[in-house]
């Protein structure tokens, strides 16, 4: 029975690895080697504590890696200047990471971030700060993202009724593997 089990386990554990976000984007620049995946959008795998839902894609430019967020509800604007979301993971650690992209005032606002805060976007070893979230992101599952637009912010959870082929805590994980 203990050796049923174990193989059980090893199957389930090796399905699950295999488990990756499909790419929309992935191509090598044929003139200078410039890497660049995007992952598809995973819809509907947080929700709004109160309402709405978000989604999300992750991208890489050779070892740049950033992540896009949508909101369906109205936050304000997810501004370029001080636009950020927070990532709370399941063992307490609470990353920050500052807006890249231009503001955003639409009624389902989006915006890409870089995997690091926005004070340490200056700072000499920004690379090895941003190599150390993804390790993070890559190895500890989500307990709730926060994203901050210009008059509120949402905050959303992994989506209990999700129906996919991953538990939604996840869905960063598969994201960031799949760019590998």
């Amino acid at each position: 029975m203990k050796k049923l089990l174990s193989i059980f386990i090893l199957m389930l554990f090796t399905v699950s690895s295999f488990c990756q976000i499909p790419l929309s984007v992935n191509k090598v620049d044929e003139f200078d080697g410039t890497i660049n995946k995007v992952t598809r959008t995973s819809y509907f795998v947080f929700k709004g504590e109160t309402f709405g839902t978000l989604s999300l894609s992750m991208g890489r430019v050779d070892s740049t890696y950033f992540l896009t967020l949508s909101v369906s509800n109205d936050l304000g604007c997810l501004s370029q200047y001080d636009g950020k979301c927070m990532i709370r993971f399941s063992d307490g650690a609470i990353l920050n990471f500052a807006q890249a992209t231009e503001t955003d005032c639409s009624d389902s606002p989006s915006a890409r971030y870089y995997l690091v805060a926005r004070e340490e976007m200056n700072l000499e070893n920004v690379f090895s700060i941003m190599k150390e979230n993804r390790e993070k992101i890559e190895s500890i599952s989500i307990d709730k993202i926060r994203v901050y637009g210009g008059k509120y912010y949402g905050d959303y959870i992994p989506n209990p009724k999700f129906k996919g082929d991953f538990d939604a805590k996840n869905v960063l994980i598969l994201h960031i593997k799949s760019l590998q």
